[in-house]
């Protein structure tokens, strides 16, 4: 397998505008689509690690994405400069994977929930405890059957990668039912995981759910026509994950630091001391990417050391890339760095003094405790949806042309909840009732996707907003 036959610009849907362009240009195109979109924009209002902030200084999930996509353009900008210079691949491909990989890096966030983990927690945690009691009332039956059991796992186990891919295949509805429409090469570059919540997790590639079962047969169908294993994973979202932990680790303590959260002197020695234990050997070294951290470096200390260790970084990303091509164009390898190499190890070093100073501190805390109430209530708020019966649901959806139809029925808190829905949301759902069977995916299945596509797509600002609505807390005009 070579670049050639996997970077394409094909697309689900063939363009029914006429016309001709080039495989950059068809790349070039994703970029457009992406970053003029809804669901980018709203990237804007959720946070990266300090929810509901008032500082614009520190990051929100937007700026976090265009920080990973400069990152990973600089690597692929590199690698295709190596890969053209040592004939691996045409210089027609050059743009092209530079594009791909900047594409993925901007929507890598793009289906988180509001609160970030503790929004993917919320959403795990309610149908835990609701999904049977929900399922039963809605389909009048004592006995819970094999399929759906199964199905229910896309919510046990809600994650924001599958989200994501939720919204570039289905949920930006405005057109069609082919939502961004994008090339498989952008696709697949922003697939992660190579598994759905039905499959085991037997390796690094598969430790969580890349898709949900929903889009399965879309990315197998996708994969076998570029003749891709199910299995392996698409060698640019090898640079796109490098990217995002480039870029977040670093990311993360500069707003800790822009917050007084920590100081810069602070950052250096817990830095020191998790390095010098990650050291086995006993001879104390150098932290990689950077000079030795300090305590002496003044105001433009941390500085240095971000622009220090964000260019190294960057080049033993490239090296590793290209220096193992054929690992990472088989698509097995769980990273782009070798499993035990220092810059792995220099990652989660970072990780542990951002889980030990940031996570922890009151000001991250408080705002996640309150969004896994605000989520976790939003669903409760919602749960009438849940419970209606088909008929009684199918006659919300129809009496949103003719009000009459849900008139007399008993539904007039489940119409005001429906009627909170939005229409693209609503148009996804039918999508899939007629794509897939009744006896494959029940309903229900697709109902509880609409209830958790409108929640997850929220801002933080507006979750809190709905919550307090839906609670008689506050009445919201709303916007």
């Amino acid at each position: 397998m070579n670049f050639k036959e996997i970077i394409t610009n094909k697309r689900r849907q063939t363009s029914k505008v006429p016309i001709s362009r080039n495989l950059t240009e068809e790349l070039a195109s994703d970029h457009s689509r992406i970053i003029y979109s809804p669901s980018f924009r709203r990237l804007s209002k959720k946070a990266q690690v300090f929810s509901l902030e008032s500082n614009a200084a520190v990051r929100t999930r937007i700026t976090h994405s265009l920080e990973v996509s400069d990152v990973g353009r600089l690597i692929a900008y590199a690698v295709a400069k190596e890969l053209l210079e040592k004939k691996e691949i045409s210089e027609e491909l050059q743009l092209p994977i530079i594009y791909a990989v900047e594409n993925a890096c901007l929507v890598h966030d793009i289906g988180n929930p509001p609160f970030g983990h503790f929004g993917e927690m919320a959403i795990q945690r309610w149908f835990t405890d609701n999904w049977k009691s929900c399922y039963k009332k809605a389909g009048n039956v004592k006995v819970i059957n094999k399929r759906i059991k199964e199905l229910i796992k896309d919510f046990l186990h809600f994650d924001g990668n599958p989200q994501g891919l939720r919204i570039l295949l289905r949920l930006k509805r405005d057109r069609d039912e082919f939502s961004y429409n994008l090339t498989y090469t952008t696709i697949l570059s922003f697939i992660k995981y190579v598994r759905s919540p039905l499959e085991k997790k037997d390796n690094e590639l598969k430790k969580k759910a890349g898709y949900f079962e929903s889009e399965r047969k879309i990315i197998e169908d996708i994969k076998g026509e570029l003749g891709i294993s199910k299995d392996a994973r698409y060698p640019l979202a090898y640079i796109m994950e490098a990217a995002d932990d480039i870029a977040y680790c670093i990311s993360d303590i500069e707003d800790g630091i822009e917050k007084k959260v920590i100081k810069e002197t602070e950052f250096f020695e817990e830095l020191n001391s998790e390095w010098q234990k990650e050291c086995k050997s006993g001879t104390k070294t150098n932290f990689p990417f950077s000079f030795p951290p300090k305590t002496d470096y003044g105001e433009d200390g941390f500085f240095a050391f971000k622009i220090s260790y964000t260019q190294k970084a960057v080049q033993s990303a490239t090296n590793y890339f290209v220096n193992r091509i054929d690992k990472l164009l088989a698509g097995k390898d769980g990273s782009l760095f070798p499993q035990g190499c220092e810059e792995l190890k220099a990652f989660d070093c970072l990780k542990k003094v951002a889980r030990k100073k940031l996570f922890r501190s009151p000001e991250a805390e408080n705002a996640e405790l309150a969004g896994l109430q605000i989520v976790m209530g939003l669903l409760e708020k919602f749960k009438p949806l849940l419970d209606c019966t088909l008929e009684q649901f199918n006659k919300l959806i129809a009496g949103r042309d003719n009000p009459k139809i849900v008139a007399g029925q008993n539904l007039d808190v489940e119409w005001r909840l429906f009627n909170r829905l939005p229409k693209k949301y609503v148009l996804a759902y039918e999508d899939q009732l007629r794509e897939f069977s009744e006896q494959d995916f029940p309903e229900w299945y697709f109902r509880a996707h609409l209830i958790v596509d409108y929640i997850s797509g929220m801002t933080d600002v507006f979750a809190l907003e709905q919550y307090q609505l839906l609670s008689g807390i506050k009445i919201v005009q709303e916007r």
